[in-house]
């Protein structure tokens, strides 16, 4: 189903609407337009974010002089002190709290209580503590507390809108360069059309170096095929009438007239997209949806505690006792280990594997990664460098043609052609610059063959006696044949090229991939630490070494190896996907989590991955499961303390035995705890 704007209402195109994307960090928003949505706060939201940190930052230096050398009750610095940090959260709160408070409303309504009310029962609490205790001119204030439980949601909530935003791009961008056919008419005419406007029978033609929109059969047409997004094989392949094409993949060199699938059947590169568009709207990992479910919980327990408290007090003895016991409740219950400890043990986790080279734009990467117990990596461009090299050169026997004259002649021939096989040459580094020249004014007529090579005629100025001879760079059996074009049904898995002169073979070139450094250190690191490891590719004919215990799966179109990852998932392995292209996505989006390389990656798989990886070596994905699975047993361990701490200090604070001032200072001592424990944690 084209993912088109006006194909979304042909019939047969169900369409998902495409959504603003929204955070809610709980878990529990269901309707982006009824909840406060960060996408909806565009780039001036970070301004906002920057002048309330600049707020409750000076808020704090006024409350430690405040709480430090308390002025006289009633006095001009005491009504200016008080009135600047009551004026600097009430600040904070216009210019952040918007999306909170609408987050928490529509938990409310929806009977769904997240951690955005917990958040929100926290703030009341240390805003209602702080004011009571400006009020009485009795004890301490915490307003800097207020401003920074709105500037953690709303800094946390921004950077997922944003990444998601930027996912939403990239679909745009990819999809829109598949939108558009030239359609060609029964008088022969062309025009640019919308996928949409396709019609049964109609023909499609594509250009040398054109996009390829539609599914279909070649009718005309022979040459090479870039089929590496949708295949993953690296090379480009031969392609011609009666083969199939598939959207997604661009023409080399070929000028194609195709016959389309009918319009209004699935493209492959379309079931990509959906599948994309769908990952990219869930912004939970499963263990936020767990959390999610012991905070509605604990959200209960913490309002009914202060309500049950509050008015029992107030009847005992009186409403200021019980708003005083209700306050200390909600200020002892702040969800320290969640809104402090766990942002900051996450996001210096994070910093941590961007430190060793792998970079995320989630706390999502660290709950998959100490989960995981199975990584599946792509094959090209993901454990092999970018492009081919040249892995072995064969010479021909041949009267006057040594090793360097012909690597200058075959240099010479390829220079300035864009294919991989041809930058592979110009990377040979033997040969000099002066001989490379001297054969490149003996060549005339140079000229690309579709679906073959290069053909040109070579000619001596020096010898102008000498018989002008054809001068061929190419498939082995096309150069071997007096340029007779190669079969449609080549096997490119043969890698191999050759020069030819006349009818005299010059040279082979056998190209290869080449695997990225560390390799075999990292699947020994994985298999230490109780890891399986299997490699997925679309190559038909890997040409990889085998390495122990690790499993390779070849010939797989990109829904193959989606379903392979949704059986890991079924089987609760937690796997992690690492590729780099296009017919990867189907994998990354089942995955609970997902890596790009950075230096071979599409745009569109660098902003779908969780996790991108810098670099040329994938060791670091080793150190980077060390990390989070050692904050992970932190962050567990700060629940357990956060849950008992809870516990023991809303008892205390509902019968009343503890002031609200008390209760804030209790709240602060936990919180430094599980903040020093989660640093520490990222620090080793």
């Amino acid at each position: 189903m084209p993912i088109t704007d006006t194909a979304a209402h042909e019939p047969g195109h169900p369409i998902t609407p495409w959504e603003r994307p929204s955070c809610c960090h709980s878990g529990s928003c269901e309707n982006d337009e009824d909840l406060g949505t960060f996408a909806s706060l565009k780039d001036h939201t970070w301004l906002k974010l920057g002048i309330s940190i600049v707020v409750a930052g000076q808020s704090m230096v006024w409350g430690l002089a405040l709480n430090l050398s308390p002025p006289t009750f009633g006095s001009t610095p005491y009504v200016v002190l008080h009135g600047l940090l009551i004026g600097s959260s009430l600040l904070v709160l216009l210019l952040l709290s918007g999306p909170l408070f609408r987050a928490a409303y529509g938990q409310i309504r929806a009977f769904k209580p997240g951690i955005e009310i917990l958040f929100l029962l926290s703030l009341c609490g240390a805003l209602g503590g702080s004011l009571h205790s400006s009020l009485k001119g009795d004890g301490l204030t915490y307003y800097e507390v207020v401003a920074f439980v709105v500037i953690i949601y709303t800094f946390g909530g921004r950077l997922g809108a944003v990444s998601r935003d930027r996912a939403f791009a990239e679909i745009d961008k990819l999809r829109s360069s598949f939108d558009h056919v030239t359609r060609v008419s029964g008088d022969g005419t062309t025009q640019s059309v919308n996928l949409s406007e396709l019609k049964v029978g109609d023909r499609v033609i594509v250009n040398p170096g054109g996009s390829i929109a539609v599914d279909g059969i070649i009718e005309e047409g022979f040459g090479y095929i870039k089929e590496t997004p949708i295949t993953g094989e690296p090379l480009p392949v031969l392609r011609g009438p009666g083969d199939r094409v598939s959207a997604g993949t661009w023409s080399v060199d070929a000028s194609l007239r195709i016959l389309p699938d009918n319009p209004k059947s699935s493209r492959i590169i379309d079931q990509i997209m959906q599948e994309v568009d769908t990952a990219a709207r869930k912004t939970e990992s499963a263990h936020q949806i767990r959390a999610a479910n012991w905070i509605r919980h604990f959200v209960i327990w913490v309002a009914l505690a202060a309500l049950v408290s509050g008015v029992s007090w107030g009847i005992l003895s009186s409403p200021l006792k019980g708003w005083i016991t209700a306050m200390s409740v909600l200020l002892v219950a702040c969800p320290c280990a969640l809104g402090i400890a766990t942002p900051l043990a996450v996001w210096s986790g994070i910093w941590r594997l961007s430190e060793n080279g792998v970079i995320s734009r989630t706390p999502r990467i660290i709950d998959a990664l100490a989960h995981t117990r199975h990584l599946f990596f792509d094959k090209t461009g993901t454990l092999t460098e970018p492009g081919v090299r040249i892995q072995a050169i064969h010479l021909h026997p041949a009267e006057g043609w040594s090793r360097e004259r012909v690597l200058a002649l075959a240099k010479a021939l390829e220079s300035g052609i864009d294919h991989p096989v041809g930058r592979a040459i110009a990377a040979i580094p033997e040969s000099t610059e002066p001989s490379i020249r001297l054969e490149a004014s003996r060549i005339r007529n140079r000229r690309w063959i579709p679906g073959a090579g290069i053909e040109a005629i070579y000619r001596d100025p020096a010898n102008p006696e000498a018989t002008s001879l054809s001068l061929r760079l190419g498939p082995l059996e096309w150069a071997r044949s007096a340029g007779e074009p190669p079969r449609a049904s080549h096997d490119p898995s043969n890698h191999r090229h050759a020069l030819a002169i006349g009818e005299t073979v010059l040279a082979e070139f056998e190209t290869t991939e080449t695997l990225r450094p560390d390799i075999d250190a990292l699947f020994h690191e994985l298999a230490n630490m109780g890891i399986q490891a299997s490699i997925l590719t679309g190559d038909s004919n890997p040409r990889i070494p085998a390495f122990k215990g690790v499993s390779i799966r070849s010939g797989l179109r990109p829904h193959h190896k989606g379903e392979i990852l949704n059986h890991s998932v079924e089987r609760g392995e937690s796997p992690v996907f690492v590729g780099d292209g296009i017919n990867d996505l189907p994998a990354m989006t089942r995955a609970p989590a997902s890596i790009a390389i950075q230096d071979s990656s599409a745009p569109l798989t660098l902003s779908n991955a969780t996790a991108i990886l810098r670099g040329t070596s994938p060791l670091p994905l080793a150190q980077a499961i060390r990390i989070s699975r050692n904050i992970h047993r932190t962050l567990q361990s700060n629940l357990v303390f956060a849950a008992c701490y809870n516990t023991i200090g809303i008892g205390i604070a509902a019968t009343g035995h503890l002031h609200p001032v008390a209760a804030a200072l209790i709240m602060v001592v936990s919180s430094l705890t599980v903040t020093w424990r989660a640093a520490r944690s990222t620090a080793r």
